[in-house]
């Protein structure tokens, strides 16, 4: 399957999740993670639905990946946040009032 457009992979993303018991199965346990040869991922089957319903299916899911990308920006700029003003909390440097007044001024 090669993928043109955006809802094509988010389909398959979902598609793959959908499968990881099928991969884990079929694979063999590496040092990290489960190992698939490229024989035994080419033989697995993915049904290709129709360019009206991948546009449907990408209306529905497209608002959810905006979610995840906004909390991961969010979740990284709130350990940006943290990894600045921890250090000078412990120290002493700063006090928890103005830590606050700084991760606010952020956007923390």
């Amino acid at each position: 399957m090669v993928l043109n457009t955006i809802a094509e992979r988010e389909f398959l993303y979902f598609r793959l999740l959908d499968l990881k018991e099928t991969i884990n199965r079929y694979g063999y346990n590496g040092a990290t993670m489960v190992n698939l040869n490229k024989n035994k991922f080419e033989n697995l089957r993915v049904v290709r639905p129709t360019s009206q319903l991948l546009g449907k299916y990408h209306d529905m899911v497209f608002p959810m990946f905006q979610s995840i990308l906004n909390l991961q920006q969010r979740n990284t700029n709130l350990e940006k946040t943290r990894d600045l003003l921890l250090p000078k909390l412990i120290s002493g440097e700063i006090s928890v009032e103005t830590a606050e007044k700084q991760a606010v001024a952020q956007g923390a």
